[in-house]
């Protein structure tokens, strides 16, 4: 019986040492290729035509979600299994919609990576249970994400002003002039009701903020920048307050996605 062939994507090395090990010690499954950006995966699957694709989805440059938009229009039945930190409905129910066929987080055992690849390459689609229960929930009671009302562009680019990018640094990776960024940008800020464009990345960045310095104990030299930032976004972006400071954001923005 021939072996499942899987792609891995990652930006961290040592990550995908380790699944390649995990993969490696099972009777059916082969690592072909890995790649370390969204850039890098859509190039291995034209390539080496995996059976899975295993992908992160936060990545310098092109990330996840726009790299499994650009994998399907090669080939709209590749089977993609996105791994990722993101824990939220948000991301799941985005990549889905995209069209991937799965979606776990890091933090799962082991042994359902092994489990999700098996059941991705056999056609099926395969969700985390927690976060499946999570959305099931969500559904049920009605409760949605302001960034629901995001159409799948401006979620794309509302995940790459998270990773700190500038509206060049979007437009390049995007393929999109900066003026359609922009247009993008102002869409979303009437939409999630963020006033400039500082306020949007507070919200885009908020959850890493609060992370990069709680989480592990790091600190930038931004720190009232960063203090404020995580004032804004537990208590809600204010509409009216005039937090200017871009750079400052987005330098803070920047360190903590580079954090472990």
């Amino acid at each position: 019986m021939a072996k499942i062939r899987v792609v891995l994507t990652d930006d961290h090395a040592v990550v995908r040492m380790g699944f390649r090990l995990l993969l490696g010690g099972t009777h059916d499954i082969e690592v072909v290729g890995e790649a370390e950006s969204g850039e890098e995966a859509v190039k291995r699957f034209v390539e080496l035509k995996p059976d899975v694709l295993v992908m992160d989805l936060s990545m310098p440059g092109m990330g996840g979600l726009e790299a499994v938009t650009r994998v399907l229009a090669k080939d709209d039945h590749a089977r993609i299994l996105i791994l990722s930190a993101h824990e939220d409905t948000i991301h799941p129910k985005r990549v889905l919609k995209a069209g991937a066929a799965g979606y776990l987080s890091k933090r799962s055992a082991a042994e359902e990576l092994i489990q999700a690849i098996r059941q991705v390459a056999s056609g099926k689609m395969y969700m985390e249970a927690a976060i499946a229960q999570q959305m099931a929930v969500e559904q049920i009671s009605g409760d949605k994400s302001p960034v629901d009302v995001l159409s799948a562009r401006e979620f794309e680019v509302f995940l790459a002003l998270a990773k700190g990018q500038s509206v060049n640094d979007i437009a390049a990776v995007l393929h999109l002039s900066p003026r359609t960024v922009g247009t993008h940008l102002y869409n979303i800020k009437q939409k999630l009701g963020a006033s400039n464009q500082a306020e949007l990345a507070i919200m885009a960045g908020g959850d890493r903020i609060e992370g990069c310095l709680f989480g592990n104990g790091e600190r930038t030299g931004n720190v009232d920048v960063v203090n404020l930032a995580l004032n804004l976004y537990t208590q809600g972006v204010h509409p009216g307050l005039d937090f200017s400071d871009i750079d400052a954001v987005r330098r803070t923005v920047e360190h903590c996605n580079q954090l472990p």
